[in-house]
């Protein structure tokens, strides 16, 4: 299924998408004065966390700061994280168990 952007103002916007395992994520951000993204983790026994988010919408890099529209900066990091995805995937694709290894069961076994 195709990713959704809801917009709820100029600054909160909502993302759904499915995960590499298919499972359907729902995430939503809000932007500060400043222009600082965070994101918003509802809880209901604990209180709601608030994170910034950062490069590709993962959990490292640099925070991202939103100088136009919320939801087209939420867009162009949604493209970032899944064409690193798509780099990492490629990537474990490439990699082989070598020469001499054969398969059996499900594991890497040297004869």
């Amino acid at each position: 299924m195709k990713a959704v952007f809801k917009e709820f103002g100029q600054r909160h916007v909502a993302l759904s998408y499915d995960d590499a395992d298919g499972k359907r994520v729902e995430r939503e951000f809000m932007k500060h004065d400043n222009g600082l993204i965070y994101e918003v983790f509802y809880d209901r026994q604990s209180g709601d966390r608030y994170e910034y988010v950062r490069d590709g919408l993962s959990n490292t890099g640099s925070p991202v700061i939103a100088f136009g529209p919320l939801i087209e900066t939420i867009r162009v990091e949604y493209q970032a994280m899944r064409s690193a995805q798509k780099q990492a995937q490629a990537q474990l694709d490439g990699i082989s168990a070598g020469p001499g290894v054969r398969h059996l069961g499900g594991a890497p076994c040297g004869i």
